[in-house]
């Protein structure tokens, strides 16, 4: 109801429902739910979702509280297993980077000792060879 230009209190028109372009319940707040949700969880599906069933909630003509809210769980349910996902097969991988470096250190030091036993030996072989021409010399 509102008054009219005489001060009468009027019976406001009936709107007919509006179900595709800004719904009553799509704006509840100060700012309509999916500017909102464009500007914070563009990316973010699972998370635009919890919270456009969070904003919304009971507020659909017909529709329940509680079913809403628990559709907005089942969002974030399904988003936390994701992350959890993520982290077991990121640590994983972790894990498996690790043994390829350890791995491959392995191999480079046995590179690096079979390069210095090479050495070692040639320097042997070279000492053999001065000590023996020292022989020559003598006899």
């Amino acid at each position: 109801m509102y008054p009219n230009l005489e001060g009468r209190i009027m019976e406001q028109p009936k709107q007919p429902y509006e179900q595709v372009n800004s719904p009553a319940h799509y704006n509840k707040g100060r700012i309509e739910c999916i500017d909102y949700l464009e500007d914070q969880f563009a990316s973010r599906p699972h998370e635009w979702t919890a919270v456009t069933y969070i904003t919304r909630a009971g507020q659909k003509p017909g529709a329940d509280e509680l079913t809403d809210l628990e559709k907005a769980q089942y969002y974030l349910n399904r988003k936390i297993r994701l992350l959890k996902r993520l982290r077991i097969d990121a640590s994983e991988a972790a894990e498996k980077e690790k043994l390829e470096l350890a791995a491959t250190k392995e191999k480079q030091e046995l590179a690096d000792q079979a390069e210095r036993d090479a050495r070692k030996k040639a320097r042997t072989k070279a000492k053999i060879k001065a000590k023996a021409k020292q022989k020559k010399r003598r006899r």
